[in-house]
């Protein structure tokens, strides 16, 4: 298992067992970490934007993500502003033990957008982007259950939601991608 850490504004993923997971994951904590995966999530796309740059939809597909996900940095940092005080009390609830749970996935260690050479096709970039933004909304609702009812946290899950819609639509139709904002039929 991983666990995510930030330090010094870089993503740190540190190596667990299953019974030495103590590391306390608070709202700031978690909000750091989403904004470094923000930022990685971002360079992967542009990765995966040159490297199949023979396809135009697949360009454009990444290209956007990678514009969203910078746009995601940016709240993110905002709601770091916003960040509440957290006591020990608070640590213990049901809801940060759940936001612990949900930052453990495989795209939350520290190679997995900088480790591409698995990825031989654009259905293989297509279906980790997919996976990823499915691990990054059921991260970011639980952040959003800490955060309850915060404006900003609604906007960057709806925006989550979307990214998955679209790629699954992509990935279902076998890559005949419009835009984005396509609407199911």
């Amino acid at each position: 298992l991983y666990i995510p850490k930030v330090r010094n504004g870089v993503n740190i993923f540190v190596e667990r067992s299953r019974n030495t997971m103590t590391e306390q994951l608070t709202v700031r904590k978690s909000l750091e970490f989403a904004i470094q995966t923000e930022k990685l999530a971002a360079k992967y796309y542009e990765r995966m934007s040159q490297k199949f740059s023979g396809n135009e939809d697949v360009v454009k597909v990444f290209n956007q993500l990678a514009k969203d996900e910078k746009a995601h940095e940016a709240q993110f940092r905002a709601l770091l502003d916003d960040a509440p005080a957290e006591t020990e009390a608070d640590l213990q609830h049901e809801k940060y033990q759940f936001l612990r749970a949900m930052a453990i996935s495989e795209f939350f260690r520290s190679d997995a957008f900088t480790n591409t050479d698995d990825i031989k096709t654009a259905e293989d970039a297509l279906y980790r982007a997919f996976s990823f933004e499915k691990d990054t909304l059921k991260f970011y609702e639980a952040i959003s259950e800490v955060f309850a009812g915060n404006e900003v946290m609604g906007q960057l899950i709806q925006a989550e939601k979307s990214h998955v819609l679209s790629l699954m639509k992509i990935l279902m139709t076998d890559g005949k991608f419009r835009s984005l904002s396509d609407q199911w039929g």
